[in-house]
């Protein structure tokens, strides 16, 4: 005899997560600073300050991780989105010395937020599924916290 199909499980469908977006924004947070010298609002909205393509430059200073100067005028310290734009070389340059500066740090604040975000969603598990059930789901936004 064949079996009986089961009917097919309903699914919530998929609903945002602010928990999950604040981890996120967390982690590019992480990545920006450690990349840039700058937070992620000021790497949008700064005005470029790198002189234009052609300047002489010289990072090798600056690639120390001491502050100087000359990295200053060149407007390396904080590298924002215009400034990629303006003269990608300079730029490109600054990143990649920060990032070669920064890296471990942003390896320890990644794992850091890791694993502080799976220990508060574990232990906040029946307070935040509280939440969703009274709050989040009669007011029927889509979104979960």
């Amino acid at each position: 005899m064949a079996k009986k199909k089961k009917a097919p499980r309903r699914r919530d469908p998929n609903k945002i997560k602010l928990l999950n977006l604040v981890e996120a924004y967390t982690y590019s947070e992480i990545l920006v600073q450690g990349t840039t010298n700058n937070n992620i609002m000021s790497f949008i909205k700064q005005d470029a300050n790198v002189p234009q393509s052609g300047a002489s430059y010289n990072l090798s200073s600056y690639e120390g991780g001491t502050y100087n100067s000359s990295a200053d005028s060149l407007g390396v310290h904080q590298i924002s989105l215009k400034d990629i734009m303006k003269n990608p070389s300079i730029s490109m340059d600054a990143v990649r010395i920060n990032t070669k500066t920064n890296a471990w740090s942003m390896v320890g604040k990644g794992l850091t937020t890791r694993i502080g975000f799976k220990a508060f969603k574990k232990i906040f598990a029946q307070p935040v599924r509280v939440i969703n059930t009274q709050v989040f789901k009669p007011l029927a936004l889509g979104v979960k916290l």
